[in-house]
């Protein structure tokens, strides 16, 4: 399995190797040595790549060590810099600009705040009182800030609405600032229309990725029944986005196919930008970009390449996204499909001309084929996923499969639904859209009352972790040989077959 797994996926061995060289980065005590050491070391262990060209093992070898090095060196100049910026300017009061949505606690509203003196982002809380209940993204701020256990706080007093230039960020900045204001109308027309309490807290947050209004029992409810996920937009809401404009588009002819393929990219980062640019976001935009990228050559089957390049592109902006919870749980159910969902689908196939089906064979057939990818897709991602949510949340969700039967239907429903609700407001599409919202909560809040609804209390170690992806890895390369052998023993059997004379 391993070699064929590397023969077809290049790019595979490529990405594990710039993770163990940004996990070096940051755990080995590195960072005392000079910079300019690591480019002389890259320079020297590319001369003897080169020159070993007629040894194709030590070429790998060496180009595998590059790639080590070149993550480490990645994770050292991220802490260098990140380290050397001070965080906030010599000047008693700071000016920012409001990047999120209010998320109400106790005492305060906690803000993402763009400081504008050196485009720092920060959490930043905020006393509450009616002044500051008022504020929305892009309104600018100028405050004195207190840091109190790495938490930094604005006390009642300490701040007032300003006018605050941009002129020092980034165009990137800007671009996401103004979003952020489109974003915090989409959500109030939400409102206008009649979404509330829990039905609008799950809508923003399967629409426009904003979680601010998700309560502490209603994020219990979906993490205990395993459907978490549909809350984060990921691959599965920008796939339902790519398929709608890809439907509108699309044209059969190359050059319009080029220009089709282009303006889909824009729809889809401008999607992800609106949304905040969440891990998993940035991960399906990126697979989704290559995959158009690609596809205008007519090279759209190298899936696993695909995800390994947009992890290999992630790590290199932005090194410290490997220890995100987001990234990792991201990428390792979208690995976990792939490698994992082929092996489940059975082997028998029906040998049964499309044009001898009537209407109700062909409903039958695709429902059977539509659940049956649904069940594949979802044991291969909870199996992808389990160590690493038993890791960080002590919970193992036990009827994660029938919560995926219930909950991805209707979430392309709602999803769908609120888009075209968006665009045309007509109220009775508005009302069945959130009472769908309203059913799908109350079906959850049901599930999680039920008996062993999830298994609590699971703290494995890292290297219980490691174990069990090692086993998991183990047993799919069994799998693999097994399956390789029976269908060589097939194909001896057809050919002994064949040549057997006819009587």
């Amino acid at each position: 399995m391993g070699i064929s797994l590397i023969r077809n996926t290049p790019l595979l061995p490529i990405a594990i190797c710039l993770i163990l060289g940004i996990m070096a980065g940051f755990s080995l005590p590195l960072q005392h040595l000079p910079l300019f050491l690591w480019p002389i070391l890259f320079f020297i262990l590319l001369f003897f790549t080169i020159v070993a060209d007629k040894y194709p093992r030590t070429q790998s070898a060496l180009l595998y060590t590059i790639t080590i090095t070149t993550g480490c060196f990645n994770a050292i100049y991220y802490q260098h810099k990140n380290h050397s910026d001070a965080l906030f300017p010599n000047t008693a009061v700071s000016s920012g600009i409001i990047a999120s949505e209010k998320s109400e606690k106790p005492k305060t509203f906690a803000f993402d705040i763009i400081l504008t003196e050196n485009g720092q982002e920060i959490k930043c809380y905020i006393a509450k009182d009616e002044r500051s209940e008022k504020l929305q993204p892009g309104d600018g701020i100028q405050m004195e800030i207190e840091e109190f256990s790495g938490l930094f706080y604005v006390g009642a007093h300490h701040w007032q609405r300003a006018n605050v230039s941009t002129d020092g960020l980034s165009a990137f900045s800007r671009a996401r600032i103004v979003s952020l204001r489109i974003r915090h109308k989409l959500l109030e027309r939400y409102r206008l229309l009649g979404a509330v309490n829990d039905q609008y807290a799950v809508l923003a947050a399967m629409t426009l990725g904003d979680k601010s209004s998700l309560s502490k029992d209603l994020r219990n409810t979906y993490s205990v029944t395993g459907a978490s996920h549909i809350l984060a937009l990921s691959g599965m809401h920008l796939g339902i986005l790519y398929m709608l404009l890809s439907m509108l588009t699309l044209s059969r002819r190359r050059r319009h196919c080029i220009w089709s393929q282009s303006l889909l990219v824009t729809a889809i980062w401008s999607f992800a930008m609106l949304t905040g640019f969440s891990t998993s976001i940035v991960r399906a935009a990126l697979m989704i970009s290559l995959f158009a990228i690609f596809s205008v050559g007519f090279r759209t089957q190298a899936s696993l390449n695909l995800l390994c390049l947009s992890a290999i592109i992630t790590l290199g902006i932005n090194p410290h996204v490997l220890y995100d919870v987001g990234f990792q749980l991201s990428y390792m159910a979208v690995l976990s499909i792939l490698i994992i969902a082929p092996l489940l689908k059975g082997e028998k196939e029906i040998m049964v001309e499309r044009t001898e089906w009537g209407f109700k064979e062909r409903v039958f057939r695709k429902s059977k084929e539509t659940i049956g990818a649904l069940f594949r897709v979802s044991i291969a991602a909870q199996i992808g996923v389990a160590p690493l949510i038993a890791f960080y949340f002590g919970r193992f969700s036990t009827y994660f499969l029938l919560t995926n039967l219930i909950v991805l239907p209707v979430a392309y429903i709602i999803l769908y639904g609120s888009l075209f609700m968006l665009i045309v407001p007509w109220q009775p599409l508005s009302s069945a859209v959130i009472g769908t919202v309203g059913i799908l909560n109350d079906i959850l809040t049901k599930m999680n009352r039920w008996p062993l609804a999830s298994i609590e209390g699971l703290h494995p170690s890292v290297l219980q972790v490691i174990s069990c992806y090692f086993t998991i890895a183990c047993i799919i390369g069994i799998i693999n040989v097994w399956k390789g052998r029976r269908s060589q023993y097939a194909a001896i059997r057809w050919d002994d077959s064949a040549s057997l004379p006819a009587t």
